[in-house]
């Protein structure tokens, strides 16, 4: 008997004949589709050319059950220069590679390929593993001419069968069943202070790796001579990393580009959002450059890909907003009000709110919480729950696992939300936690948007 589905990045699967299944589990053979190019971030002090020297490349693929039910596969890559100034690049990618209805018992055939090579040229290095491997094939891409750490060295993966056990009655959800849940209803990976750099990396880092929630501060400094809006934490350009493929400068329409340019080369993302931190009051300003001169500045960027608040009912699925761009207003209080009074429906931003102001919060369109200060708060946590219960996105900033005082440390026991937002986007412990995704949230933040195809 076969059976053929289409997986989430999972071409087929098929039952083996009856004679190789038990009478409580059966075995499933399944036929992963190739990755999308992973290309990790430029690590250490080194610049941004191998120079002919290597590198030295080390992969590590790696197949696990998560959740009982879930497959997932992580992708692991070092790159490193064989001499000074030891030029390198290093990162991982992990994603949900399938669901079942019933428990994944084991993983029959092999979990794990690691590979290692030295590059000596400026092409791509192909490498065809023999039978038995996870990997079937891995095409790499290592030192180019010209500068490549970051921005071209990388790999794509092929895959052997793989045979898992279940239990009888499991069987293949459909990717579909993924993407038809409301964006309400979805967790996306996020990251705080997505301009600093350091382990945040890029915003193309940070998109490769799944990252579906950016944060940019901003200010009005200057404003009258820079004709924007500018990007920083304590003032402009305060912690803003203009390293590898992030904007060489501070303006906020830059930052904006750049993630827009990063969508129209990756048809088939899923929806990002954006939190644009206001950190001034923008009502002060001539009105040549204030909250309208904002909202243009978004449209410019955005559209037509922009997702405005009155296109938004609460009811679109992951799968209807897919290739959309979202943006949220965060910070100054006085700003968004009046924001959303002026523009109403006309405006191209959604707007945020915390509990702890009761008379922004009835009018926000978002949720944004601290999570130091509901980690271990039973009622604040509640309350979060029952605002995504009632399909309000809700976003948590400044996440970090040391804020609870127990063990497991992770989040999704501890509250519910759309958009856990930390400093750490690529840490083990953050990805880790989406396998504890409760049932009525759906992680379907994949790392890349070649495995985000529906």
């Amino acid at each position: 008997m076969r059976q053929s589905i289409i997986l989430f990045f999972v071409a087929v699967a098929f039952l083996l004949p009856a004679g190789a299944q038990s009478r409580e589990t059966k075995q499933l053979q399944v036929t992963l589709a190739p990755t999308p190019k992973f290309i990790p971030r430029h690590t250490g002090s080194g610049d941004f050319d191998f120079d002919g020297n290597g590198p030295e490349v080390r992969s590590v693929i790696k197949l696990e059950i998560r959740n009982e039910r879930e497959l997932w596969l992580s992708v692991y890559l070092n790159a490193r220069e064989s001499k000074k100034d030891y030029t390198s690049v290093e990162g991982s990618m992990e994603y949900k590679v399938c669901a079942f209805s019933g428990r994944i018992v084991n993983i029959l055939s092999t979990a794990s390929t690691i590979h290692q090579y030295r590059d000596s040229n400026h092409e791509e290095d192909s490498y065809t593993l023999p039978q038995g491997e996870l990997v079937a094939t891995i095409v790499y891409v290592g030192d180019t001419d010209g500068n490549e750490a970051g921005t071209r060295t990388g790999l794509t993966v092929t895959f052997q069968p793989v045979i898992l056990l279940v239990e009888k009655d499991a069987q293949p959800l459909p990717s579909s069943l993924l993407w038809q849940i409301p964006f309400a209803k979805a967790a996306f990976r996020s990251s705080h202070n997505s301009y600093s750099g350091d382990e945040v990396g890029t915003i193309a880092d940070q998109l490769h790796s799944g990252v579906r929630g950016i944060e940019l501060d901003f200010h009005d400094n200057d404003i009258e001579q820079v004709h924007d809006f500018q990007v920083g934490h304590g003032w402009a350009g305060h912690e803003v990393c203009h390293e590898g493929t992030n904007p060489e400068s501070d303006r906020l329409g830059d930052w904006l580009r750049c993630i827009r340019d990063w969508s129209d080369h990756h048809p088939g993302h899923s929806p990002i959002t954006v939190f644009l931190d206001i950190k001034d009051d923008l009502t002060d300003n001539p009105i040549a450059y204030g909250y309208h001169f904002l909202d243009a500045k978004v449209r410019e960027a955005f559209a037509p890909k922009l997702l405005t608040p009155a296109e938004y009912d609460g009811q679109k699925t992951v799968a209807e907003l897919h290739d959309r761009l979202l943006v949220v207003l965060s910070g100054d209080e006085k700003t968004k009000r009046e924001y959303k009074a002026k523009l109403a429906n006309g405006r191209s931003c959604f707007i945020d709110g915390g509990r702890e102001r009761s008379e922004i919060l009835s009018e926000a369109d978002v949720v944004n919480l601290d999570f130091s200060e509901l980690a271990d708060n039973d009622d604040l946590r509640a309350w979060a729950l029952q605002q995504v219960q009632n399909n309000r996105i809700v976003r948590f900033y400044n996440y970090n696992p040391d804020w609870l005082n127990r063990e497991p440390k992770t989040i999704w026991p501890a509250a519910v939300c759309n958009f856990p937002s930390t400093d750490h986007p690529s840490a083990t412990w953050y990805q880790n936690d989406f396998a504890y995704v409760p049932h009525y949230l759906t992680t379907v933040c994949c790392t890349s948007p070649a495995a985000e195809q529906k």
